[in-house]
């Protein structure tokens, strides 16, 4: 009814109490470059068909996956 009437709507200045998700900001697409560059000569030094490179690359990915899942709060709110 408040906004039919021209009021402003309130601010929360509480927000982070509320919700933590809506707070992480995205970094640039290009610090993918890197890692893909790092990944790419990993796999051509130990070779593409190696098996090992490429459980090692699927182990890191675990691992960053299940650091997200554990620490939601952690890496997905934004650091003080």
């Amino acid at each position: 009814m408040a906004l039919i009437m021209g009021a402003m709507p309130e601010i929360d200045l509480e927000a982070r109490r509320h919700s933590h998700l809506y707070e992480l900001k995205p970094m640039s697409r290009w610090w993918l470059a890197p890692v893909l560059g790092y990944i790419g000569i990993c796999l051509s030094v130990m070779g593409w068909a190696n098996w090992q490179a490429w459980a090692c690359l699927l182990a890191g990915a675990m691992l960053m996956l299940a650091l997200l899942l554990v620490f939601p709060q952690y890496w997905l709110s934004r650091r003080d």
